[in-house]
């Protein structure tokens, strides 16, 4: 199959990203379908804006207000060190490295595109838990321009009743339409999320969802905004058994502090990738602290980053490889609490994205991509 083949025999389950023109779309022109719908969420977002951080985190300290200041360890380079492929989400659910984002499922170029065939989702479903997916990322409001076809629904119907091993994140906060578009406001009251939870568990005939991330802010985290109220609702319904692990999504260091404080966060999931590397102390924290480290756009999504740079090209030629296998296998490579959850609606970009497992980037590589 190309570039870096699917391992075959593994039993864990994980996968995808966008590696080719999808339905007929270039890369690129999809990736803008998505980039007019983030834009859409936020106006003042700067595409152009980027902070290259070289190097891997050293030694350092972050103190926050009320809480002791604490020593932080090296993020590990696990390049040739035979990284583990999974991760103890929570403390009690295994979960492979490399997941699936569903939504592309749904549409073509993410929620503002047109409707993908549900029979072509159903089949990329499928397959990522044949080859061994074990981790899926949606939400309620993964949705096409007309609000018909929804991830959460094609989920249900493709792999009801799920496999033992499986695991389905999710995120509540926003006020969205049935086709993902905002409404105003965009955050109601924490009441809402009630609402949002049992939502999620309805369309995925689920009686607990296994993490479910709080969503806040819109492409950046709010600053100097508190989330203690809505978080406090959300973990009141995990002791009410509607779920089971909590997480956080588009946040900064204070926001996990002031959750932490009420509950166990299990993950945390910003946009970050190998071109976009804003927010490391984040990363950081949640390497001292065994949380996982989830990104969206792992793939440079929306369009905002073109991965075909000099570097990420040059380590891709040496290992037969795309560049977005690369950019997988540097996120996987760069600390042990990252996971990827790239996502596609085509079976052979899953099958591409997964065989981004085999590849391993050597301390070159990574000196290289710095």
């Amino acid at each position: 199959m190309k570039k870096s083949q699917i391992i075959s025999g593994s039993k864990t389950k994980q996968s995808f990203g966008t590696i080719l023109p999808d339905d007929g779309i270039a890369k690129s022109e999809e990736s803008n379908l998505d980039h007019m719908h983030f834009q859409s969420l936020n106006p003042g977002y700067d595409p152009g804006r980027r902070r290259f951080l070289g190097g891997i985190i050293a030694l350092g300290a972050l103190a926050l207000p009320g809480i002791r200041a604490m020593a932080l360890p090296r993020i590990r380079v696990m390049a040739e060190l035979g990284q583990e492929m999974t991760f103890s989400l929570g403390g009690d659910l295994t979960v492979n490295r490399l997941g699936f984002g569903a939504m592309r499922l749904p549409s073509v170029g993410g929620m503002s595109g047109p409707p993908r065939s549900p029979e072509t989702s159903r089949a990329v479903l499928r397959r990522a838990v044949e080859l061994g997916v074990n981790l899926i990322d949606t939400a309620n409001f993964y949705g096409n321009q007309d609000g018909s076809i929804h991830a959460n629904t094609l989920i249900r119907e493709t792999l009801y009743p799920y496999p033992s091993n499986l695991v389905i994140a999710t995120k509540v906060g926003p006020n969205v339409d049935t086709t993902g578009r905002p409404l105003t406001p965009l955050y109601g009251p924490a009441s809402d999320l009630r609402a949002q939870v049992e939502a999620n568990l309805e369309a995925l005939r689920l009686d607990r969802l296994d993490l479910v991330y709080l969503r806040v802010g819109l492409m950046g985290p709010p600053q100097d905004e508190s989330i203690a109220e809505h978080f406090e609702m959300l973990a009141k319904l995990r002791e009410e058994g509607l779920i089971r692990h909590l997480g956080l999504s588009n946040v900064d260091v204070n926001h996990i502090a002031e959750a932490r404080a009420i509950a166990p966060v299990a993950a945390v999931q910003n946009y970050f990738n190998i071109i976009r590397r804003d927010g490391e102390d984040v990363l950081d924290f949640c390497a001292a602290n065994h949380i996982a480290y989830i990104p969206f756009g792992p793939l440079g999504s929306g369009g905002r980053e073109d991965l075909h740079t000099d570097r990420v090209t040059k380590v891709a030629v040496r290992h037969d490889a795309t560049v977005y296998q690369i950019a997988l296998a540097w996120l996987l490579a760069y600390s042990p609490v990252t996971l990827a959850i790239p996502g596609t609606g085509r079976v052979d970009h899953l099958e591409e994205n997964w065989a981004a497992r085999s590849i391993v980037l050597s301390k070159q590589d990574m000196d290289e991509l710095a």
